[in-house]
């Protein structure tokens, strides 16, 4: 029988430290892949500004294809960002388990995209971009007191 492994101080503050650098860099990844879906719902929008109202949509104009390539890109550098930033905790499966809810984070989020594109219009998805650059502004302060060097 092997005894019990004992905690040491420098373990719980490791340990806390990462707890609080998490805390942080979750956030952050939510942040920027919203704000590149808000962006991107942007630009689809502004491409659409001048085409006729139709029943049909194109699913395979250029404002189908930013929007599918675009909306993919923002929840994979959500989770790209959150891996990366991550890189002091020590378990894959802890930091990859964080990235994807960063991912999917940012998917539920950017689902601000739609009241504020029903009742500000193209100034909504403007401003729900800017507080998400904003919200990555903050975060990302926060990530870098808490450190990224582990």
């Amino acid at each position: 029988m092997t005894a019990p492994m004992q905690s040491t101080q420098a373990d719980e503050a490791r340990a806390d430290a990462q707890i609080r650098l998490t805390f942080a860099v979750v956030p952050f990844a939510v942040c920027l892949g919203t704000g590149i879906i808000a962006a991107v719902l942007l630009g689809v929008r502004t491409i659409l500004q001048d085409a006729p109202p139709t029943d049909t949509p194109d699913l395979g104009g250029t404002a189908a294809l930013v929007l599918l390539v675009g909306t993919f890109l923002g929840v994979v550098l959500a989770a790209v960002a959150a891996w990366t930033l991550l890189a002091p905790v020590d378990s894959w499966f802890r930091r990859g388990g964080f990235a994807a809810v960063s991912g999917f984070g940012a998917l539920a989020v950017s689902a601000a995209a739609v009241p504020a594109w029903h009742f500000l219009g193209r100034a909504g998805l403007l401003l729900l971009a800017t507080l998400c650059a904003a919200g990555c502004v903050v975060f990302g302060r926060a990530v870098a007191r808490r450190g990224v060097s582990g």
